[in-house]
Parts: C-alpha cells; sequence; structure tokens
C-alpha cells in the first residue's frame, strides 16, 4: 500500500521549477500500479493491513484510476473497522477514514469501482 501512494502521489507531484511537468506521468504511473494491486489482492494481504495501510492503498486507487476487485475493496474497507484483537486491526483515524472514503467514493462515482 505504501508503494501505491508513493506511485499516486508522484504522479500528482510537479517537477521543480513551476513548469507544469509531473515527476511521474499518470498514465506511467497507473502501469506501475497494476502488478502493486494485483498482488495486494491476490496475496490476500488487504485483509491483514492497518488502517493506515487499507486508506493509502484506497486513496492511491482513486488517483491512480485503478479497480481493486470486489474482495480486495471490501478486505480493505474492513481494515478501516477491524476489531482490536483481530489481524491488522487497529482504531482508524479521522483522517484515514476520510481518505479511505474519498477513494471509495471516487471509485464508484466514476464508475472504476462497481
Amino acid at each position: 500500500s505504501t508503494s501505491l501512494w508513493a506511485l499516486a502521489t508522484l504522479a500528482a507531484t510537479q517537477a521543480s521549477g513551476g513548469g507544469s511537468d509531473r515527476v511521474m506521468s499518470p498514465a506511467a504511473a497507473t502501469a506501475a500500479g497494476r502488478p502493486m494491486l494485483r498482488a495486494l489482492a491476490t496475496a490476500g494481504m488487504g485483509a491483514a493491513c492497518n488502517p493506515q495501510d487499507a486508506a493509502n492503498a484506497l486513496w492511491a486507487c482513486a488517483r491512480l484510476r485503478l479497480a481493486p476487485n470486489k474482495q480486495c475493496a471490501a478486505a480493505l474497507a474492513s481494515a478501516l473497522c477491524a476489531v482490536k484483537g483481530t489481524a491488522g486491526s487497529g482504531t482508524a483515524k479521522p483522517h484515514e477514514m476520510s481518505m479511505a472514503l474519498w477513494g471509495l467514493a471516487s471509485l464508484y462515482a466514476d464508475g472504476t469501482l462497481p
């Protein structure tokens, strides 16, 4: 999830010098993010991540317009609401909930997430 977040941040960051060039093109970041998202989904890591990782992954998916499969999206969303004492559990902070909800809403609104 940290790698996805970093890619999304790079794609949104302007290069130094005040020009309109980006550090990394959104298309290149999206292409690089696809295998990372696939690995996250296939490894079942979404279910074992903490709230910050889940929020970062959902935010990055929305920024890169990457659609997590339903199981991955559900696992990431449930990590935000996990009960203490379960795998990957923790209490989601308001900022993490905000990032995750924005990510899910953005993916749903533009049709990326059915």
